[in-house]
């Protein structure tokens, strides 16, 4: 069988250098062929020299996309892989050395009818995040970890984008990333939701979820994303995706256009912090952040999942 990895970059050469060092310590002895794609998504640093350093030491491809976004980037490496299985990785990431061959196994297990992914194990910059902030890290930054034990699952919200893969044609029939979520430029979007997007579509196609304890990465997290104003950015980016997806559902009773329990929910939160300041701050404070997002997201022009405007199957190779 053939895999291609997938991994999106911008500005962000150094920490590049060590996440392809990682990928040339692999044990591939039984992968067969693989591929990786490097996507550099309009960076102005020295990205394109270090993707060329490495094409003598693993199979990797620089491909340049002037459009920013992370979903547009991945969405691009897709059109170019021949990979039966894509797996999607970050830029910050160090695999470790029965990566690729924990993603073969499990291929050749369960086949075409599962996505898979594995542990994300943070490797924080400096002393790392207070304990009075970890718990409530997002999986993305505080990791993620299920165990020893290979799991099947159906729910979408369990695999992290940085460590995640799936069949490619049916990553096609489910219509790629959708561009309108998911990091891009100035801001424009939501930020995050986009692996969940397309998780939730697969889903919808019959696929299961497969955790594959063997495929782990580490990945860097530096101190500015463990920072209190970053996790409520964080939280209100979460709920900003909850509320597009939710709005979806039906039976709500709507008020100024919006769910009438998320103002009650913001009220509530809004007087418990002002009468208990210093019992619940930090969680109400959170809380009231998510659901903030959750307002905007409801009230978002369009609908989660919209990719109005892409072809997604022009320029895919099908073999």
């Amino acid at each position: 069988m053939n895999i291609s990895v997938i991994m999106p970059t911008w500005n962000n050469s150094e920490r590049l250098k060590k996440t392809l060092r990682g990928f040339c310590r692999l044990d591939t002895g039984d992968i067969g062929g693989w591929e990786m794609i490097v996507v550099d998504n309009n960076s102005v640093d020295n990205t394109r020299n270090v993707v060329k350093s490495f094409t003598s030491l693993i199979p990797v491809t620089y491909k340049y996309e002037p459009r920013q976004g992370n979903s547009i980037a991945r969405n691009t490496g897709i059109r170019l892989a021949s990979g039966q299985l894509l797996i999607f990785v970050d830029d910050d990431v160090t695999v470790g050395e029965n990566f690729l061959d924990a993603y073969r196994s499990g291929y050749m297990e369960h086949g075409d009818r599962y996505f898979y992914g594995g542990p994300v194990l943070s490797d924080f910059e400096g002393s790392g995040p207070p304990e009075c902030v970890r718990p409530y890290l997002p999986k993305s930054i505080g990791g993620f970890d299920l165990g020893d034990r290979e799991q099947v699952f159906n729910s979408k919200n369990y695999l992290i984008g940085a460590n995640w893969g799936a069949p490619r044609m049916k990553i096609i029939e489910a219509g790629l990333f959708n561009e309108g979520l998911g990091l891009g430029e100035d801001g424009k979007v939501s930020g995050i939701g986009e692996e969940t997007d397309l998780m939730g579509r697969l889903i919808s196609l019959g696929l299961k979820g497969c955790y594959l304890p063997r495929a782990k990465v580490f990945h860097f997290v530096p101190a500015a994303k463990y920072s209190f104003k970053h996790i409520l950015k964080r939280k209100e980016r979460i709920g900003f995706y909850a509320g597009m997806d939710e709005k979806k559902s039906l039976g709500y009773p709507l008020l100024f256009g919006a769910p009438r329990w998320v103002f009650g929910e913001l009220l509530r939160k809004g007087l418990t912090l002002v009468a208990f300041w210093r019992a619940d701050a930090m969680k109400n404070l959170i809380e009231m952040a998510f659901l903030a997002g959750f307002l905007k997201g409801w009230l978002r022009d369009g609908k989660a999942g919209d990719n109005e405007g892409i072809d997604f199957n022009s320029d895919v190779q099908t073999r």
